[in-house]
């Protein structure tokens, strides 16, 4: 063998050597995306799948009131009618309006427009 063609072998192992070193790192790649994607794919069923909802589906239809005894109780015709009597009297306050709204500020302000006077009903940003 030539002096050329050992260093055609020593670069053919390197390069060997380096592409097992590459196929190395892209299986492990290839692993941690799929992992990832179960995990994704497990969220999503977690945060926007059925969490508890656990049904028997017969003929297609759902029973929407299967634990709930009330419901399969026969029910009666008959019209409950409940009367409240009212026992007092709300007193009135006078004054209070005036009480609440004589603290605060009294000015007139115009339309830039028309000049007419507006009026304010509060005055905290002037």
């Amino acid at each position: 063998m030539t002096e050329t063609e050992k260093q055609l072998m020593k670069q053919n192992e390197v390069l060997l050597a380096q592409i097992d070193a590459l196929n190395k790192q892209a299986e492990a790649y290839t692993n941690e995306l799929r992992l990832l994607r179960e995990q994704v794919d497990f969220f999503k069923k977690k945060f926007f799948g059925r969490s508890s909802e656990k049904s028997v589906n017969t003929d297609g239809q759902l029973d929407l009131f299967d634990d709930d005894d009330s419901f399969r109780a026969a029910e009666t015709t008959e019209e409950k009618t409940v009367i409240e009597e009212i026992n007092y009297k709300r007193k009135k306050r006078v004054g209070y309006k005036a009480e609440l709204t004589e603290q605060l500020p009294k000015s007139r302000i115009f339309c830039r427009k028309c000049h007419r006077s507006l009026r304010i009903v509060f005055l905290d940003s002037f």
